[in-house]
């Protein structure tokens, strides 16, 4: 499912299209829970590979988390852990990719 967005979050994070879906884990991040992933657009590359690098290392941005739970539940669904950096795309601009687990049964 693709949702334009063109407003910025509480975090000043420009959102572009955000991409989300929800798939079942495949024991990687728990058995059972659905997973969604969403994109959000990086300031430019070298934000991307430092936010991407932090994440990496085990670190967390409350900015980023704070903007990843924002867009799940704009999208109606309730996370239910921290949302984990999973990659950044190639293009122009450039997204970072996250993984969120959710409820499967509660949505808004």
């Amino acid at each position: 499912m693709w949702a334009t967005v063109d407003r910025k979050c509480a975090a000043g994070i420009e959102r572009r299209k955000t991409k989300s879906f929800a798939r079942v884990g495949d024991g990687v991040y728990g058995a059972g829970m659905p997973t969604m992933r969403v994109h959000l657009r990086a300031a430019d590359r070298e934000d991307a590979r430092r936010v991407l690098d932090h994440y990496l290392a085990g670190g967390h941005d409350p900015l980023w988390d704070d903007a990843v739970l924002e867009e799940v539940r704009r999208l109606g669904r309730t996370p239910s852990g921290a949302p984990r950096c999973v990659g950044m795309t190639n293009g122009r601009p450039v997204d970072l990719m996250f993984d969120v687990e959710v409820y499967a049964e509660i949505s808004r």
